[in-house]
């Protein structure tokens, strides 16, 4: 089984939004509140035919913008994009959706793709360092790779205040047993007197798809056929749904009929999750004494 890729969900999605003003845009509107994603047409003008996207959410001015050819224009704290057509403008919109919603999945769900490990080195002047830039959560392991030992698991802690509660002399020296991720850093008690290299694991952070052929990175490529597009295609017809109809209060029903969709499908997606064959984790055989 394989994953879909960007071109067929997005497909599926634009199958779902036909025939709505989304994909029939409105010529821009003075003193209109546009949201993120909003796409509209310039009444007049050189670039009539071009459309422009909502970049900023917020209330348009009382005069139309002058439209640029290329990048973007202010209106009255709005950002408009300009895009060469109409598809493309959509394509965009939905690709960019169908990224937030995996961040937001990643979010919820710990997803074996996701996990990953990298060495990162103590210093001797502070109890903390910065975590890898790909790093978005759940520290789950952490190993010793100088004086090869684990850390054990319940010395990664996962809230900051109890880890500084029971380790608040910051400045005693000796070898690292107990550690917390906070702000993007790594916090470590002890202090190694000498720079010491360790290896973190955890859950990285979820790779966009710029490519209409790209495949989301962060899903198992044999889930259950089907069962990763129908995830993403529902989450994101709901909110485009919400978009298109915020003021039109006829067309609940579909809206509501997404949302529960978007629900099932994750729970849907949790249980298969579940039932994979476990990822491979590194052993706890050796743990430092504390």
């Amino acid at each position: 089984m394989s994953l879909p890729t960007a071109a067929e969900i997005i497909r599926e999605v634009l199958e779902i939004i036909k025939d709505t003003s989304w994909t029939n845009p409105a010529i821009w509107s003075p003193e209109t509140v546009y949201v993120y994603g909003d796409i509209v047409r310039p009444s007049s003008g050189a670039h009539v035919a071009k459309v422009y996207v909502c970049q900023a959410s917020g209330i348009s001015g009382t005069t139309e913008p002058t439209w640029p050819a290329s990048g973007t224009v202010a209106d009255n704290g709005i950002t408009w994009a300009y895009s060469s057509s109409l598809s493309a403008a959509i394509t965009a919109a939905i690709l960019a959706l169908i990224n937030r919603e995996c961040h937001l999945i990643a979010g919820e769900v710990l997803l074996p793709p996701l996990e990953t490990s990298s060495s990162v080195a103590t210093v001797t002047d502070a109890n903390y360092i910065s975590m890898p830039a790909n790093y978005h959560r759940n520290l789950y392991a952490v190993y010793n790779s100088d004086d090869e030992y684990w850390l054990q698991k319940r010395y990664i802690y996962r809230n900051y205040n109890d880890f500084i509660t029971v380790y608040n002399d910051l400045d005693l020296s000796g070898d690292v047993f107990a550690c917390c991720v906070k702000d993007g850093a790594w916090h470590y008690y002890f202090r190694p007197a000498s720079a010491t290299n360790f290896t973190l694991y955890y859950y990285k952070r979820v790779t966009d798809m710029d490519d209409l052929t790209d495949t989301p990175d962060c899903f198992p490529d044999h889930l259950l056929d089907g069962l990763v597009e129908d995830l993403l295609v529902s989450r994101v017809a709901k909110r485009l749904l919400k978009r298109i109809y915020r003021t039109d209060k006829q067309s609940d029903g579909m809206i509501a009929h997404y949302e529960t969709e978007a629900a099932l499908n994750l729970q849907k997606f949790k249980v298969n999750i579940k039932t994979e064959t476990p990822v491979t984790r590194p052993r706890f055989a050796q743990f430092v004494v504390s």
